[in-house]
């Protein structure tokens, strides 16, 4: 047989070996198109069977209070919160100038982070006087500074046969088999940051079995409350 590339190319018939090809003299084969973009039929495509994963905001809320629109923090509010974890851990509760705190604070903002209506001087401004006020707080010091660190700590776990993900913004090991959980939050209090604590404790108990684990909820400006 003679290709359009002037080569020629030989075919050979062959028989079923067995192994999962398909008889050369079986009725009704179908015809293969080299041209075609169709995969050969007999190729399954591969299916995803792991269970799907989701945020542990996705695990609180319900159909309902995803459609309201009031339950969903701006982009620009959810950045603040994001500079001042950043901050924390940057910085820690070190004794800094408002200045030093700005500088900084800007350049923990990627440039992909900004959206067209938000102000990087608005977002700086907000995130660092909420860093302040937290870090003006000797209760929150005391603890945060108890004992080592850990900032922006990922975890897995499965709540009612669904994978959850969330991240704990700092845990503090203040003892042997003692830790606590600070979790900053920079909007006004609600239910939800409640429970989102405890989905975190749930997970850190299953990962720390031997431990006791405590947590905080901190409000910038407003103390924090104790689980």
């Amino acid at each position: 047989m003679r290709a359009r590339s002037r080569r020629s190319h030989h075919w050979s018939l062959r028989r079923d070996s067995g192994l999962g090809t398909r008889d050369s003299n079986a009725s009704n084969q179908e015809t293969t198109n080299h041209e075609s973009p169709i995969p050969n039929p007999s190729i399954a495509p591969l299916v995803d069977t792991a269970r799907p994963r989701i945020s542990v905001a996705s695990t609180i809320a319900d159909d309902d209070e995803r459609r309201r629109v009031d339950r969903i923090a701006p982009a620009s509010d959810r950045l603040v919160g994001t500079v001042v974890h950043r901050l924390l851990q940057r910085l820690g509760f070190g004794e800094l100038t408002i200045d030093t705190i700005r500088d900084a604070a800007s350049r923990l903002v990627r440039h992909d982070e900004i959206g067209d209506s938000d102000r990087l001087d608005v977002v700086i401004s907000a995130a660092v006087a909420a860093y302040v006020a937290i870090c003006a707080r000797d209760d929150v010091r005391a603890l945060y500074v108890a004992g080592r660190r850990l900032h922006e700590v990922p975890f897995t776990t499965t709540i009612d046969g669904r994978v959850v993900r969330g991240t704990v913004d700092c845990l503090v090991e203040t003892a042997h088999r003692r830790l606590v959980l600070l979790e900053f939050k920079t909007g006004r209090e609600s239910p939800e940051h409640q429970a989102q604590v405890d989905i975190y404790v749930q997970a850190l108990r299953r990962v720390f079995p031997d431990s006791s684990i405590d947590a905080r909820l901190i409000y910038a400006g407003a103390g924090f409350a104790a689980v």
